[in-house]
């Protein structure tokens, strides 16, 4: 870990939580064999876990904890993916329909939620960020959702207006505004560059400042230099930004602040050509693309403990990722703990958090839970399970977990968007369905070594069919596990 000379303030200055959205049904779409027809995804699953989902007394609690972890900013967004994670429109339908020909769904009040939740955000002291897809649009006359409007067609450019002027209803509710132009978005039909990109920011910033005149923005870097989701012509990196001298002085730069892919070089970079910079962190607390409970606290310790030290003076502000809400608290705390001090001890800020939402009691069995959690359970699932999951580990996590028991006098020391009760029952659903996988890749493994040795068919058919199971989810997010199951439940019969 890097070593820093301690501000007397707060490492970072603006420390931002990004309420985003959980793709729920993604990993049916990626890892069963059965796509959504899965159904593994039910309403109490997205009622749960999807904050469009929860009343707005929820939703103030939730704000309250995050202020309580150390954070003193909040970023929310208005999209169709939000739409789609409260159960609106066809949910088996959307990831093959997207893309191409739009998708037709409903707002309902979750547009409204925005804005009291970011008046109660600033009631409390907060600072709140609009977060903005510059041409992923959608259509509130139609209710359509695009994937990547084009700026310079006048068809979609009347779409592109019109959700731009939905979006920037909202600013009169928020103190700073970021777009975001890659992953989804970008264009390259009708002449169009990074500078239309650009061009569109300003616009919806001039469209925020009719509503709210003093609003901030950010230009975000996020994915532009990637060439599957970057697609807008000319961006060579932050240079392409700093020396078209389109953006007005004023307005920041966010880099990309996925761990792998983050580069600090970017922010020298742009702090030293006199602009603001901040980090848009994804995939650094939580993992959107795999719904399930992941914990981070070696990867959030990598990365707050290698910030530079100068890294105090040069990033404005910096996000931290919440998509699979709830089952990611842990994360939460130890980022906070974190952004306000880098040189903290990630270990030991988990263990303060288990003390406050389960008791002095539960310390020791919870972090050895997660620790289990962080070291069996990969934050990048793609490969899950080809290699053996340590059924001793798995086990033993399930069997601490079964232990933690809640205190009927036990109050938690910060605010929580679910009871310490519930919690614990959380941590038990997501150890069990580790141990019942974990059962299962050993017991296929020893299925595959009696088909090479040449059993009959037979026998290994009837082995298949009492290997043990994972069990189908209900009312936890444990599809991760499940899914991945049928997909080698699937190869095994195959081969």
């Amino acid at each position: 870990m890097a070593a820093k000379a301690k501000p007397a303030g707060a490492f970072i200055g603006i420390r931002e939580v990004t309420l985003g959205d959980s793709s729920i049904t993604h990993m049916e779409q990626c890892f069963s064999p059965l796509k959504h027809r899965t159904g593994s995804v039910t309403d109490r699953i997205y009622e749960k876990y999807a904050i469009p989902n929860w009343d707005l007394a929820r939703l103030r609690t939730y704000l309250d904890m995050i202020k309580a972890f150390g954070f003193n900013s909040v970023q929310m967004y208005d999209q169709w993916e939000s739409y789609l994670d409260a159960g609106w429109g066809d949910k088996d339908a959307i990831w093959d329909s997207l893309i191409e020909d739009g998708w037709e769904g409903e707002p309902r009040d979750w547009p409204g939620k925005v804005d009291a939740l970011a008046d109660y955000a600033r009631s409390i002291g907060l600072r709140t960020t609009l977060f903005v897809w510059g041409n992923t649009g959608f259509d509130y006359r139609t209710n359509r959702a695009f994937w990547a409007l084009c700026p310079n067609d006048p068809a979609e450019r009347e779409i592109l207006e019109h959700y731009w002027e939905h979006q920037a209803r909202h600013a009169a509710h928020f103190d700073h505004v970021v777009t975001h132009w890659g992953d989804p978005g970008g264009c390259s039909r009708n002449g169009c560059t990074i500078e239309t990109a650009q061009h569109c920011h300003n616009e919806i910033v001039e469209r925020c400042r009719r509503h709210q005149p003093k609003i901030e923005s950010s230009f975000s870097l996020w994915m532009l230099d990637s060439k599957r989701f970057g697609k807008w012509p000319g961006y060579e990196g932050p240079r392409t930004i700093l020396d078209s001298g389109l953006l007005p002085d004023k307005v920041m730069l966010s880099v990309h602040g996925e761990p792998e892919r983050f580069d600090y070089g970017q922010i020298r970079t742009i702090t030293d050509a006199g602009r603001r910079s901040g980090v848009w962190a994804w995939y650094l607390a939580n993992n959107e693309i795999y719904p399930s409970l992941f914990v981070c606290t070696g990867r959030l310790g990598d990365h707050f403990g290698g910030l530079p030290a100068d890294a105090h003076e040069r990033i404005t502000w910096h996000t931290v990722d919440s998509n699979n809400h709830t089952v990611n608290l842990h994360n939460l705390y130890v980022a906070g703990r974190l952004c306000q001090d880098p040189s903290a001890d990630a270990g030991e800020a988990l263990r303060t958090f288990a003390a406050g939402a389960l008791g002095a009691g539960n310390v020791e069995r919870a972090v050895r839970v997660l620790d289990i959690i962080e070291e069996l359970r990969p934050f990048w699932c793609e490969t899950y399970g080809d290699k053996p999951v340590d059924v001793s580990l798995a086990r033993e996590a399930a069997s601490l977990a079964r232990e933690i028991s809640i205190a009927d006098d036990f109050a938690p020391g910060f605010p929580m968007v679910l009871s310490p009760r519930e919690l614990a029952a959380e941590l038990l659903a997501q150890t069990e369905a580790l141990a019942q996988f974990a059962r299962f890749l050993d017991a296929a493994a020893g299925v595959r070594r009696r088909s090479q040795k040449g059993a009959p068919q037979a026998d290994v058919d009837a082995a298949i069919a009492t290997l043990p199971r994972v069990d189908k989810p209900t009312e936890y997010l444990t599809h991760l596990e499940y899914c991945h199951y049928l997909r080698k439940l699937d190869a095994l019969k195959k081969t």
